[in-house]
């Protein structure tokens, strides 16, 4: 019967590798409590060491682990009968704080609260009753009662909290059962010992094994939260990460919407307008001046109009510092919210540029990097920007995916890009393909593109 720890020698070993088992706990539930700092941490730190002096203390021969042995020698019986409920007392504290009864449950937060304060009278109480040298056959079944009730009451405790339980309380709920299992084996194996049955093994055996069974499930249920804590954070994660570019989306719909806004208002009525202006002047070599000169100046008027808006539309940096400032400035936006790194180089500019000029560059540059930004999966944008005596040179690369320039179809932004380095009088040459990146580059004529005094 040595390996159910009948003999002493056994009981020793068994001891042993009880007190090993749960003493390994205490260093893992202390590291994870110096790198989480949680309070519940500490509360199960004490319930584990109580545990291995409840262990020390079932059996007479091993006082010698006491520190002060001779008062736990005389006073052996006593403390064998309080240190197991004062465990209980400890693990409902840490039960209390480990699921946060007192906001999620507090009809139950109030229930092991009061089972706390019985547990800890009771406790006092055996203090006072070591110091009397009360009947230890009385205080038996004194200590037989309260661990009864407290036993029933954990029992409908753990039954009330399992209907609105989650996951996580299901592990806490099955270490609390393994104690409540263990515990009333204990106190059945020693009222039959003590009635003088013969026991064919260890007594205190059962109890053993549902507290080495509740720290598996305590290890388990840490990993659980672990693994819900880093899903929870991911989920976070995701979030902002979606958020963010839901927001860089909006921003780019919203500028381009601005723009073609903007191009219409300037390219279509514009040129109607400008239209009306010149068939209106030849109506006046025609004849009929005042009602042309009256068409003439509602036709003015709504042409500094619509240059006002065009000019409210347009990006106001661009307006009042130019080109080089404006691109800057989006630049660094475009770094701000997505993970991509922009160079932006010039030379030979230092002057500005007609204010047309600038506005298609701006444009041209706004196209290119929302195409980067939506299909290109880049990591990396770099812009040049050129000038020498006779020529103004723009590059724009990234490092993305590139894509087919004969098989893609031309979509509407590679359309736009085109028709307006066309409307400032330059050819526009790309060198991509898929795989290698993309790059843009034309270069129009410098004494043209200079800002009119």
């Amino acid at each position: 019967m040595d390996f159910l720890f009948y003999t002493h020698e056994s009981k020793l070993y068994g001891l042993t590798i009880f007190v090993s088992i749960v003493a390994f706990q205490i260093v893992y539930v202390f590291v994870q409590w110096l790198i989480e700092h949680r309070r519940d941490y500490l509360f199960y730190i004490a319930y584990l060491s109580f545990v291995i002096v409840f262990g020390l203390s079932q059996y007479d021969k091993y006082l010698n682990f006491y520190p002060f042995s001779e008062i736990a020698e005389k006073n052996y019986e006593y403390i064998k009968l309080s240190v197991p409920l004062f465990c209980i007392l400890l693990y409902f504290r840490f039960m209390r704080e480990f699921l946060n009864l007192k906001h999620r449950r507090p009809d139950i937060n109030a229930m092991v609260k009061k089972l706390e304060i019985f547990l800890f009278a009771y406790t006092l109480l055996s203090l006072f009753f070591i110091w009397l040298s009360f009947d230890i056959i009385v205080w038996q079944r004194i200590f037989n009662v309260v661990a009864i009730i407290t036993i029933t009451a954990g029992l409908f405790i753990i039954i009330n909290f399992l209907k609105k339980s989650i996951p996580l309380d299901r592990f806490a709920m099955t270490g609390a059962s393994l104690i409540a299992v263990g515990s009333i084996f204990d106190i059945v194996l020693n009222f039959l010992e003590f009635r003088g049955f013969d026991i064919p093994f260890d007594i205190h055996l059962p109890l053993m094994v549902c507290v080495i069974g509740e720290l598996t499930t305590f290890t388990l249920g840490l990993a659980y939260k672990t693994q819900l804590v880093e899903n929870e954070k991911l989920f976070v994660e995701k979030k902002f990460l979606t958020e963010k570019s839901e927001k860089q989306q909006l921003q780019l719909d919203i500028l381009k919407l601005r723009n073609n806004l903007s191009r219409e208002l300037h390219d279509d009525i514009g040129a109607q307008l400008s239209l009306a202006r010149m068939l209106m002047s030849k109506a006046r070599v025609d004849g009929n001046e005042r009602v042309v000169d009256q068409s003439m100046q509602l036709l003015e008027e709504s042409i500094n109009k619509l240059r006002s808006v065009t000019n409210e539309l347009e990006n106001s940096t661009l307006q009042n510092e130019g080109f080089q400032k404006a691109t800057e400035k989006l630049l660094n936006t475009i770094m701000e919210f997505q993970p991509i790194h922009c160079n932006f180089y010039t030379k030979g500019v230092e002057k500005r540029l007609h204010l047309d000029v600038e506005y298609h560059l701006f444009r041209i540059t706004q196209e290119l990097i929302n195409n980067t930004l939506k299909y290109a999966h880049a990591s990396i944008i770099s812009i040049i920007v050129l000038g020498d005596r006779d020529k103004f040179y723009f590059i724009y690369e990234d490092n993305g995916l590139g894509f087919d320039i004969k098989g893609n179809g031309r979509g509407k932004g590679l359309n736009n890009i085109l028709q307006r380095v066309e409307e400032l009088g330059a050819k526009t040459e790309f060198i991509t393909q898929p795989g290698v990146g993309m790059r843009c580059e034309f270069k129009i004529d410098y004494e043209h593109s200079m800002q009119k005094a």
